[in-house]
């Protein structure tokens, strides 16, 4: 039987989904090796900071890898880890260009297909070689001594797979290739950890494109809790609804002012 447990405050549910990834590291730590962590989808993480000052709280010694598809949105995240941290923490965190549908199985066809669509500042798009040599994305590369432009990740090579939202924005298929890549790099026992979110009520004045308005009608959380349940063993679900507030005003946007949204941290085990 899946426990489940519903959140009236957002901040406790925030806080919930502080100490499951704690405690999955508190239980699976061993003092001759260090608790490796995978962030699926990074972005701008405001979370991975105050993980990592738990850790070290605590006195796990752990590896933070970081990874995502965008530059762009690893410099806003690896920018909140450089202000909250000291250089000493900063040295147990990897960065990794890489696309959670494909988790470097096949180095050579995944550089091929990946490379020429990384999204950067500005309208345009970069070479790899072109954002390697730029000091904005140094940490990526040898301006930082854990950057990495690439790795390959190996069947159950890490103890925690989590990730802030990293199924719910790729499409159907995507999201399949994605939960079994996740599923192939965790060790058995590890924990796999998500926050995803979805639209429970919309905001009926507030415009959005038909595109959008589908978007805000799928039930994503269900459909990626069964894609979960069938690979891996769910454990725990915690959940939560709260007002979405923005002043941005994005018509394609998936969720907008006003949307009551439903938050949910899906935890299970391999």
């Amino acid at each position: 039987m899946v426990e489940e447990k519903i959140f009236d405050n957002i901040n406790e549910y925030g806080k919930a989904r502080l100490d499951v990834v704690v405690d999955a590291a508190e239980e699976l730590y061993c003092m001759d090796k260090a608790v490796r962590i995978l962030d699926l989808a990074t972005g701008p993480n405001g979370l991975n900071q105050f993980i990592v000052k738990q850790l070290v709280s605590k006195e796990i010694d752990y590896e933070l890898v970081l990874s995502d598809i965008s530059p762009k949105h690893f410099r806003i995240g690896y920018g909140n880890l450089e202000r909250e941290l000291p250089q000493e923490e900063l040295l147990r965190i990897v960065c990794v260009l890489a696309d959670s549908g494909d988790l470097r199985k096949d180095d050579s066809r995944s550089l091929r297909r990946y490379f020429r669509r990384i999204p950067v500042w500005g309208e345009g798009r970069k070479s790899l070689n072109e954002i390697l040599n730029d000091p904005e994305y140094g940490f990526l590369s040898s301006g930082y001594p854990n950057g990495k432009r690439i790795e390959r990740f190996e069947d159950e090579s890490f103890d925690i797979v989590m990730g802030c939202s990293p199924y719910g924005n790729i499409g159907a298929g995507k999201c399949e290739e994605a939960i079994i890549e996740s599923a192939r790099v965790l060790r058995k026992g590890g924990y796999h950890i998500v926050d995803e979110i979805q639209v429970k009520q919309i905001n009926q004045s507030v415009e959005r494109t038909a595109s959008a308005l589908e978007r805000a009608n799928a039930k994503q959380i269900d459909s990626i809790r069964n894609k979960l349940d069938a690979v891996l063993n769910p454990i725990i679900i915690f959940s939560a609804t709260q007002i979405y507030r923005t002043d941005e005003r994005i018509p394609d946007q998936t969720i907008q002012d006003g949307d009551i949204i439903k938050s949910s941290i899906l935890v299970h085990r391999k």
